[in-house]
């Protein structure tokens, strides 16, 4: 999902954070307008992600999490994620309603408050927990409705946001010797793999010589790569090309052609086809929807 009130850099699959005036806590209001889905990554902050409205899936370190309704999805350090599929009620789509809360808590406050951090892991296995958490982002929803954002909601969340900390910290902390050492090791390897496929995604990639270099058969690199990104090679990597177009299509001036070469698709009609139908418009009329967005009403 994207943020409000944050920046990341959209080309790395260690996802950077740039937080807002250095907080180590961030509340990210989510709206359909600012909702989408979004590609295998990582990164060294806790993520949890509240919803409030529709159906969201998510890919966890190779596991299938669905949200459906109410309820959230726990990322630790590191895990790599992916939201793939989010669908909202009707009568939300084209409104600026609160569907969801994201919230990010940076590696080094973590490790400030519980010096063996890097050697733990937060799961929640009762039922009881995961509505004492979810009951603090109700609480949070509450608070980012009241009206115009103001200081005073920004320090409540925060304290609810420390409630959920103390909870995951009481309640659901694990030792990290907990996890299959063969899990770890998956997790390390997929990492490897997705940052080798973000730095070299504009070149004509293929996936048998990606299981050559990092020493799987072709059929194991398959049915790794979907469970651990939920997506096969091929769909992952026209996302991510897609993705990174979108990104050229708002901020650059670059010709659609241009663009289609520069995030690797082998031609401007390739390109094309594959953007309407994940955006439903051409880049063109993408670029001016954009541009008409971002004029000032007269």
């Amino acid at each position: 999902m994207e943020n409000e009130i944050g920046r990341i850099d959209e080309d790395a699959i260690c996802e950077i954070v740039y937080r807002e005036r250095n907080r180590p806590i961030q509340i990210w209001r989510q709206t359909p307008r600012t909702s989408r889905p979004y590609p295998s990554h990582w990164h060294e902050e806790l993520e949890i992600n509240a919803v409030f409205f529709g159906d969201v899936e998510y890919c966890v370190g190779g596991r299938q999490v669905c949200v459906d309704g109410e309820g959230f999805c726990l990322i630790n350090s590191r895990e790599v994620h992916s939201a793939r599929r989010i669908q909202f009620p009707q009568d939300t789509k084209q409104r600026e309603d609160l569907i969801g809360i994201t919230i990010l808590v940076s590696h080094e406050f973590m490790e400030s408050l519980l010096p063996d951090y890097r050697h733990m892991f937060f799961r929640i296995d009762r039922e009881e927990d995961r509505q004492d958490i979810f009951a603090r982002f109700l609480k949070m929803r509450e608070v980012c409705m009241e009206g115009p954002k103001e200081l005073s909601q920004e320090f409540r969340n925060v304290g609810l946001v420390c409630e959920i900390l103390s909870i995951l910290c009481s309640r659901c902390s694990h030792p990290l010797e907990d996890i299959n050492i063969n899990h770890q090791k998956n997790d390390e390897r997929i990492r490897i793999i997705l940052e080798y496929i973000h730095t070299h995604s504009d070149e004509p990639l293929q996936q048998q010589k990606l299981a050559d270099k990092f020493y799987f058969s072709r059929g194991y690199f398959a049915s790794f790569f979907k469970k651990y990104t939920g997506k096969t090679f091929k769909q992952y990597l026209v996302d991510l090309r897609l993705q990174k177009a979108e990104k050229l299509l708002r901020e650059t001036g670059q010709s659609v052609s241009q663009i289609a070469q520069d995030t690797g698709f082998s031609d401007e009609r390739r390109f094309i086809e594959n953007f309407k139908q994940q955006f439903g418009v051409t880049p063109g009329m993408f670029r001016r929807q954009m541009k008409q967005q971002e004029e000032p009403a007269s």
